[in-house]
């Protein structure tokens, strides 16, 4: 008798091994095909992005050509004439009212202004299209909107060790802003991001006593803070010698900033006067900022101080010599730093109570000419980037004039604007 048994097992032995082979095979591919199209994707996504982004550059390029042609019209002598200062046909008349417009404007939002200046139509609902044979029309690549203004609350810069000085020629909205009737400008600096490039490991950290020396980068700088101003129409030279303590009067002064968990966040207006002392020693200030241990899950800047201002000497502060110079002494971390000024009381608009000043109320005032405010939305296909920064001119730091229009797109030091820029936001809001 014949008995087939072992002969079925094994048959049933094989089709298994086969069978799971098979799936595991499957599985495999499409694991495969899965991170392929997840790879196209994202390379696709990435293509969009950056063109998104190109266009939002494109849109800062044409905010700079926007206000040379406004600076121009503004160093005419009759500025308010009919004679041109943008494209096709725009008047100096235009430009202004253009520029009026946008200032005024809630939250400095209008779209049209550049456009407007540059005598170009927007299409579509503020959007002007990118035209050129090295660009993919398929992306459909589009800035959709440039909005600017040379109106701002603050002063934003950023110190390193190969720009390691920043001096700022102040200029405030005539309409607003009494200059003699500011009274304090506070001061900040080390931001998140540049916690994260010295230490790695974001806005926490610890902190030597005394001045840091220049390897230890795990602590905010060293900052020295100089005020530069003058009073009455004229001013002599060795005014700048001379100092008034009742009242708090000096015509310069400079505080050396240190960075300490426990340092205070009000400097009073004799610390100053006293640094232009020659009998009195300048000692440095240690400032108080976050760190290891502290709640900074809502600052932006590690350190803050407010300080308060002196007075002039010879008569009301000159609004055309009023300057502050902010540095590095020892040239390192790089740090980002914000100035705000502020005015006694409801003087230069809406006060609000002031915390360092013992809920004092202050308002702030309003900067004009300092700095370009210029936001910048470009789009590829349905995926739009944004970039929101700041514009100073390289040689007038006051922004006064502005410089041969073929400088604008230099790259080297002696340009009317710099082609690069600092970025001090940008996201996707998609």
């Amino acid at each position: 008798m014949i008995i087939f048994k072992n002969k079925v097992k094994e048959g049933a032995a094989s089709f298994y091994i086969v069978a799971f082979s098979t799936l595991i095979l499957m599985i495999v591919a499409i694991s495969f095909a899965t991170v392929i199209i997840s790879e196209v994707e994202r390379t696709s996504n990435d293509d969009l992005a950056q063109s998104a982004y190109d266009s939002a550059l494109a849109g800062i390029e044409d905010a700079k050509l926007a206000y040379y042609n406004y600076q121009n019209c503004l160093n005419q002598s009759e500025a308010t004439g009919g004679s041109s200062g943008g494209g096709q046909g725009v008047t100096c008349a235009n430009i202004l009212e253009y520029m009026k417009e946008a200032n005024s404007t809630k939250d400095k939002d209008e779209c049209d202004t550049v456009w407007n200046i540059l005598g170009r139509e927007s299409t579509g609902g503020n959007v002007v299209e990118i035209t050129s044979e090295d660009i993919n029309t398929n992306m459909n690549q589009a800035t959709t909107c440039v909005a600017m203004t040379d109106e701002t609350e603050d002063y934003k810069g950023n110190l390193s060790p190969s720009n390691a000085v920043d001096v700022i020629k102040l200029s405030f909205d005539e309409e607003t802003v009494n200059v003699d009737n500011i009274t304090s400008m506070r001061l900040s600096w080390f931001s998140k991001d540049d916690a994260t490039k010295a230490t790695g490991k974001g806005l926490n950290f610890n902190y030597e006593n005394g001045f840091p020396d220049s390897a230890i980068l795990n602590a905010p700088p060293v900052v020295a803070l100089t005020l530069l101003q003058t009073g009455g129409q004229t001013f002599t030279m060795d005014q700048f010698n001379r100092v008034s303590y009742n009242p708090n009067q000096t015509n310069r002064g400079t505080l050396f900033l240190v960075p300490d968990n426990s340092g205070t966040n009000l400097i009073g207006s004799q610390a100053l006067v006293k640094s232009n002392d020659k009998t009195v020693q300048n000692e440095p200030i240690d400032v108080g900022c976050a760190g290891l241990g502290n709640d900074i899950a809502d600052r932006e800047y590690a350190c803050s101080v407010m300080i308060n201002l002196p007075q002039p000497i010879g008569g009301p502060r000159n609004k055309n010599t009023f300057e502050v110079v902010v540095n590095l002494p020892y040239g390192q971390p790089e740090s980002e730093f914000v100035l705000q000024f502020y005015c006694g009381g409801g003087a230069c608009g809406n006060p609000f109570q002031s915390e360092e000043n013992e809920g004092s109320e202050v308002s702030v005032a309003t900067l004009k000419g300092v700095q370009i405010a210029v936001d910048s939305t470009g789009r590829a296909n349905d995926l739009y980037r944004r970039v929101v920064t700041r514009l100073k001119n390289k040689n007038d730091l006051a922004l006064t004039v502005m410089g041969p229009l073929e400088l604008l797109d230099s790259g080297n030091d002696d340009a009317g604007m710099k082609k690069t820029w600092p970025v001090t936001s940008e996201y996707n809001f998609n």
